[in-house]
């Protein structure tokens, strides 16, 4: 199982508010949505936003919507990405922001197969500048994301961390 993971908040300090801000009568989430749900390989959408006070508009919005979410840190996007993909445990977890709105979803197609080729525990189309803002994506193993999880939450109480 694929599950792409939208994260999202309001607090932006470019444009406050984006997120739930509308395009052609539909709010800037569901339009990034919409297009998410047209890769052919993604089983799971889930937004992931915070457990902070002005970020609940959007657990509201996912819920009329009947949209996965998760509400976590919002400092620590790690522990917010694998506590959302962990109750779902993909093999692929699909790493999206909300800025995207108008992610290419035969980009999002291409870049999985690639990563399931290949076999590989991260894939991305930003190490290099070949797309263009707003086509970002990246792909990892859900496997990887908990080794390293693991791995920094065991050294996080060394580093004066809690998470």
């Amino acid at each position: 199982m694929i599950a792409a993971i939208i994260q999202a908040r309001m607090g932006s300090s470019r444009l406050p508010n984006k997120v739930l801000m509308e395009i052609d009568g539909k709010t800037s989430l569901k339009f990034m949505i919409d297009r998410v749900t047209k890769s052919k390989y993604t089983e799971k959408i889930i937004v992931a936003t915070t457990t902070n006070e002005r970020d609940k508009v959007i657990v509201d919005f996912c819920i009329n919507n009947n949209i996965l979410y998760y509400c976590g840190s919002e400092n620590d996007v790690l522990d917010r990405y694998y506590n959302a993909a962990k109750n779902y445990d993909p093999e692929f977890v699909v790493r999206l922001t909300s800025d995207c709105t108008l992610i290419d979803p035969l980009l999002i197609d291409d870049l999985i197969a690639a990563a399931k080729e290949k076999d590989i525990d991260y894939y991305s189309n930003t190490l290099l500048d070949q797309f263009p803002d707003g086509q970002d994506i990246e792909i990892f193993k859900f496997s990887a994301l908990d080794d390293d999880y693991n791995t920094i939450a065991l050294t996080k109480p060394l580093l004066g961390y809690s998470l």
